[in-house]
């Protein structure tokens, strides 16, 4: 046993960041869940940049998260809601905090990427040929116009690209030469 030693031992935290993108445009409005691997149903608290505690870790303007608190182990970031027009990811983000002797970093978790919603139609007269020139538009499925004049190419397709998650339908506006339109919606 030795006397007149003191031994000042600090405990800390460490902190995740992150930054949610679609093709490297930051994105607000985002919301992630973090949990312990063992724990994966109750929620962890943890403080964000300003020191204010948080359950539901929120993207700022520049698309950027921020989470203090974890102890060293397994954890789960889950997001919760997506930006508004964007559908939301589903992946379990898995990641590790290590035991550390010194203060920690903080730990990037990099770039999580949302999507929008894309859907094709592909035009074809009864014999299996495939027809360009059909124009369509693309309508919510209450009838409000998304997209216009949408014209199939030469193997008789359109794409329709940048879809907030909901219900669409193709109506097509004009036939090619020599068809009859088809004025039956195809609901997506």
């Amino acid at each position: 046993q030795a006397s007149g030693i003191t031994l000042d031992l600090a405990n800390y935290q460490a902190a995740i960041k992150g930054r949610k993108v679609s093709d490297d445009k930051p994105l607000s409005g985002a919301e992630y869940e973090l949990v312990k691997a063992a724990k994966p149903d109750e929620p962890i608290k943890t403080t964000d940049k300003e020191g204010v505690e948080q359950t539901v870790i929120k993207t700022d303007s520049e698309g950027e998260f921020y989470a203090k608190g974890l102890g060293a182990g397994d954890y789960i970031l889950k997001e919760t809601k997506a930006p508004v027009g964007y559908i939301r990811d589903t992946t379990e983000h898995k990641f590790t905090i290590y035991p550390q002797n010194a203060k920690p970093a903080t730990v990037d978790l990099g770039d999580f990427e949302n999507y929008q919603g894309t859907a094709k139609v592909t035009k074809k007269a009864e014999s299996g040929k495939l027809l360009a020139g059909a124009v369509f538009d693309v309508q919510t499925s209450a009838g409000k116009a998304v997209q216009k004049e949408l014209k199939t190419d030469e193997n008789g397709e359109v794409t329709v690209k940048a879809l907030e998650p909901g219900d669409y339908q193709f109506i097509e506006t004009k036939a090619p030469n020599g068809y009859l339109i088809n004025t039956t919606p195809i609901p997506f």
